[in-house]
């Protein structure tokens, strides 16, 4: 090897390596994972360093898990880690006057059971958008509105409903907000209403045990549960009633979902949407006994089972086949136990 071309091959090597480490360390944001019967510590790790997040779970940290993925989206890579440790995931914003108090919360709301000391903002899609991956709720645009109050935990909830973002103050600390008047993202627009209020805030994504149920929500085989979409309430039971749902921001915020699908599912997304907000709208103004009946009418069709079928495989598909198996098998029991105890006519 002549003399000029060794210190040449050296730079190189070090040119390499130096490419090496910056990919390691400032990762673009798309996940690689490659674990098999790993802790799912090691994998969350491994998320939050490529992902640049905080993931907080009660799922026991030694808990083992499979999972390979080659540089697939942020939400991909949580919604199958969720679905893996049977969890149920969440993105948080929590907000307090000190830092240390906005932990706190994040603590709570990890574990499962926070105390009553938090006003805490959730809002499930109800399956609103169908996707094979679920949009980040931090990237959704919220378009604010000034409402009848302008008081912190108001604002708050204006935007959880907007983006299916959950927000988490104390519960007596709701100082006087002015709602930003820009549509931004669901992010930006919670940081700027806690921070203009004298708090600091702590994010996080959250993955919570699911209470032990077997795969999915009705433990049956994959297509036989309901609609997509989020499947529980918050940590803790904190959950909207339906007098609490504002439609119009709801439909908002479906309308931002469909806007980061790819343009190829945009219009069959936005059509379905469509389909449905009238079918609500018909449905809302009935008596409560024809709105049962229109309901189950309408869940029975044909053509809402196969959406339904199809949200719910596409869950389904992000299990592990030990699970797909448990799950199964949990669902043949089941069957048996109600042909061998059918109900009392």
């Amino acid at each position: 090897m002549s003399s000029n071309r060794k210190p040449i091959l050296i730079v190189s090597g070090v040119l390499v390596l130096a490419l090496a480490l910056v990919c390691y360390f400032w990762p673009d944001g798309l996940i690689t994972l490659d674990f098999r019967d790993a802790p799912v510590s090691n994998v969350i790790s491994s998320i939050e360093r490529q992902g640049h997040v905080r993931i907080g779970t009660n799922v026991p940290l030694e808990t083992l898990v499979t999972m390979q993925m080659k540089r697939v989206p942020l939400m991909d890579a949580l919604e199958t880690l969720s679905v893996r440790i049977e969890g149920e995931l969440r993105v948080v914003f929590a907000g307090a006057t000190t830092k240390t108090q906005a932990v706190s919360a994040l603590e709570e709301l990890q574990s499962g059971k926070p105390s009553d000391n938090w006003a805490v903002a959730w809002f499930p899609s109800m399956g609103m958008i169908a996707g094979d991956t679920p949009p980040d709720p931090r990237s959704l645009a919220v378009k604010p509105e000034a409402g009848e109050k302008n008081d912190l935990q108001s604002a708050l909830q204006q935007v959880a409903m907007k983006s299916g973002v959950m927000t988490a103050v104390p519960k007596d600390w709701n100082p006087d907000a002015k709602m930003p008047t820009n549509t931004a993202p669901a992010s930006n627009i919670v940081k700027q209403l806690i921070n203009s209020s004298g708090g600091q805030v702590q994010e996080s994504f959250l993955i919570i045990a699911r209470g032990g149920r077997d795969g999915g929500r009705d433990g049956g085989p994959p297509g036989q549960g309901g609609p997509g979409g989020d499947r529980g309430g918050p940590p803790g039971g904190q959950r909207a009633g339906r007098d609490a749902m504002n439609p119009e921001w709801l439909a908002q915020r479906a309308e931002a979902a469909i806007a980061q699908l790819p343009p190829e599912e945009r219009l069959a997304a936005k059509a379905d949407f469509d389909a449905m907000r009238k079918f609500w709208d018909v449905v809302r103004a009935l008596p409560d006994d024809q709105r049962r009946a229109k309901m189950e009418e309408f869940f029975n069709r044909p053509d809402v089972q196969d959406k339904m079928e199809q949200r719910q495989t596409a869950r389904d598909s992000r299990q592990s086949p030990q699970q797909r198996e448990k799950r199964m098998k949990a669902y043949i029991e089941r069957k048996r136990q109600m042909i061998a105890n059918p109900p009392k006519q």
